[in-house]
């Protein structure tokens, strides 16, 4: 039905959208179809509901979260002209075309706990610098990094129309 739900989430899901089987390569038409879903994500939403997105953000010079392996376990590099990954604007823009009006990044220590990373030296040693940019970004005075290069994921909160219940982020 439509304005169903007063939450719709949507985590690390849009990248894998209009893509060629589970690569990083774009079909033509990615973008349509990550339309599609963010146009049903705003169909089913309550008009003073929130919709929240996460994933890597396309800006951050590397892909730290996708297609590693045991052959290659090292970060992709990652171009901001590469369309994979979704940059704040990106979502910004998309959403504005699916009705929504309010696009605003949310801190996001807290959202990873690289709890795998963590277990072994190496891995607390590789997830700390992203850990300290998480927390970096996480702080109010530092809010206007949190879509730049310098932070790894995004963390969006959309809304149909502004109406402000929230704190200042």
């Amino acid at each position: 039905e439509n304005s169903l739900f007063d939450i719709v989430y949507c985590g690390c899901v849009f990248p894998h959208v209009g893509v060629k089987g589970d690569s990083r390569e774009v079909l033509p038409n990615y973008y349509e179809q990550r339309l599609t879903i963010a146009r049903e994500m705003a169909r089913v939403l309550h008009p003073d509901g929130f919709i929240m997105v996460s994933s890597p953000n396309r800006l951050f010079p590397l892909d730290i979260f996708h297609g590693r392996t045991a052959e290659h376990p090292y970060p992709y590099l990652n171009p901001p002209t590469n369309p994979f990954l979704l940059s704040a604007g990106d979502y910004r823009s998309m959403f504005h075309q699916a009705g929504c009006n309010v696009f605003r990044l949310l801190p996001v220590v807290g959202y990873w706990g690289f709890i795998n990373m963590t277990k072994t030296w190496k891995g607390r040693v590789l997830a700390f610098p992203v850990q300290a940019v998480s927390r970096l970004v996480s702080v109010k005075a530092f809010r206007a990094l949190r879509g730049s290069p310098i932070s790894p994921w995004l963390v969006g909160l959309v809304r149909k129309r502004h109406v402000d219940y929230s704190p200042a982020w």
